[in-house]
């Protein structure tokens, strides 16, 4: 079922072009040397123009378990999602509980409201739902291989960089 429902989704993701075009990761035709490729270029445009470029690299630790449920359920109605759909993704993410064993000793089990499932095929189309804004949020490009993200400033002069290192970047998660 769970695969039926993802062919589904991404087959909407991508029809709509919902999903922000700098995602590279766990998309269709697109591959992490399609994704260097295209910042290479991007850095090599700059020095040509005797510019330069800066990039920050992130990576989201333990990225799938960050997914708080109740703000990917609030997004899908944004996306275009059916509410039967809406229903379905909210009865497979909610009433899931964590457990610890360790030395076979075993925590107590305890109810969490964060977190895709792992092994399930759609976890990574779920949270590429939940950080799709993320890739909006500053002025500056931003691209992403699932949650190893790039920012990038480029400038193609002299001056331009010199104006540009003066501005200050402001960048806050504005997600639904």
């Amino acid at each position: 079922m769970e695969k039926a429902v993802n062919v589904e989704i991404l087959k909407h993701l991508e029809t709509a072009g919902i999903i922000n075009d700098s995602q590279y990761g766990f998309r269709h035709q697109r591959s992490t040397g399609d994704l260097l490729a295209y910042v290479t270029y991007i850095w090599e445009s700059a020095m040509e123009g005797f510019g330069e470029s800066q990039a920050v690299a992130l990576d989201i630790s333990k990225a799938f378990d960050r997914v708080w449920h109740q703000a990917l359920l609030n997004k899908l109605p944004c996306y275009g999602f059916s509410p039967q759909l809406c229903l379905w993704l909210t009865n497979f993410l909610q009433g899931r509980s964590l457990q610890v064993v360790v030395d076979g000793a075993s925590s107590d089990v305890l109810p969490t409201n964060a977190g895709v499932p792992q092994g399930s095929i759609l976890s990574p189309t779920l949270f590429l739902l939940h950080i799709n804004d993320l890739l909006t949020v500053t002025s500056n490009p931003i691209f992403s291989f699932a949650d190893d993200t790039t920012v990038i400033a480029s400038f193609s002069s002299i001056s331009q960089s010199r104006h540009e290192k003066h501005k200050t970047t402001e960048v806050g998660w504005c997600g639904h």
